[in-house]
């Protein structure tokens, strides 16, 4: 077949066949884009018989998915059912984000993340941190992730954070977009989630537990009704209350507990950072901060963070 008369074959004779044409452009990109990124993670994946199994199901089902909408789609335009057709392809558009946050099956979203930045001493926001958020994808076949998004952000002048949404392009109707983790960083404080407690010696531990005990009294009788009402009437052999809240050991665990945040969307999240107190303290925040979980593709996403944190390690 000639090229011009494979052009004529494809392109759109009238008006109606617009957004069917524009509909066949873009699914055939995102299945070239897709058969790319999937055979390079089979190439150099050390799970590549994986990704090899993960990829055939996929083309299968989406195959599968494709010819029964094609086959509907075709069978309305040969009856001249224009409406019927557009009213099914909206229909589609409007339901696969209920159903695993999707569009058409092929783009996933999640968010919309804001929150708020502030001193856990004074309650001041903290304007400049930088806030990296990323998202995994969940294949919903034996337990098999994978990274999905990240996106980055700064607090204003006020603390607050607003995350953009997050965009994965997958061919895979049955899987489902994933808050991964989610991490803030400001120069002089500990970072999110919290990690100077990590070298925190006796000393520091003993400090840490009368201030969390004097500043959050309220902590404690919120986690001693829940660790009474579902984890201590069941395992009654492990540690008490009381010895938890007194012994600077657990200070740490205590300290994650109070400052840890359930992110939720549509809700404004309220983070609080605790200043460092010595160098050892902010070597290890910087140290610990990690970029290992994103791909190297969209490392540019995170560019400030990471640039960041680069020129804190030096010094």
């Amino acid at each position: 077949m000639k090229f011009d008369e494979l052009i004529e074959r494809i392109k759109p004779r009238n008006r109606k066949e617009l957004p069917f044409f524009l509909l066949k452009a873009a699914i055939t990109i995102l299945v070239v884009r897709e058969f790319l990124y999937d055979i390079s993670h089979v190439r150099f994946s050390e799970t590549g018989m994986v990704w090899l199994l993960i990829y055939i199901t996929k083309v299968l089902v989406f195959g599968v998915v494709l010819y029964i909408i094609y086959r509907k789609v075709k069978k309305w335009k040969k009856n001249d059912r224009w409406l019927a057709t557009y009213i099914f392809l909206i229909s589609i558009v409007f339901v696969t984000p209920f159903i695993n946050g999707s569009i058409f099956g092929m783009l996933f979203v999640d968010g919309l993340y804001w929150g708020k930045v502030i001193d856990a001493d004074t309650g001041k926001p903290i304007s400049g941190a930088s806030v990296a958020m990323r998202w995994d994808f969940d294949w919903n076949i034996m337990g098999v992730g994978s990274y999905g998004d990240v996106r980055e952000t700064v607090t204003d002048k006020e603390g607050r954070i607003f995350v953009p949404l997050a965009r994965v392009i997958k061919l895979w109707p049955g899987g489902k977009i994933e808050r991964g983790g989610v991490t803030i960083y400001n120069p002089g404080y500990d970072s999110y989630p919290s990690r100077m407690d990590e070298v925190w010696n006796d000393e520091d531990k003993e400090k840490w537990l009368h201030k969390l005990n004097k500043q959050y009294p309220e902590f404690r009788k919120e986690y001693s009704k829940k660790y009474y009402a579902q984890h201590y009437k069941r395992y009654p052999y492990e540690i008490d209350l009381k010895e938890y809240f007194s012994n600077p050991k657990y200070a740490p665990l205590i300290y994650n507990r109070i400052f840890g945040v359930h992110w939720k969307r549509f809700k404004t999240n309220v983070i609080k950072l605790n200043k460092t107190k010595t160098d050892r303290e902010k070597k290890h925040v910087v140290r610990i901060i990690s970029f290992g979980r994103i791909d190297t593709c969209d490392e540019y996403k995170v560019k400030r963070l990471k640039a960041l944190v680069m020129h804190k390690s030096r010094k």
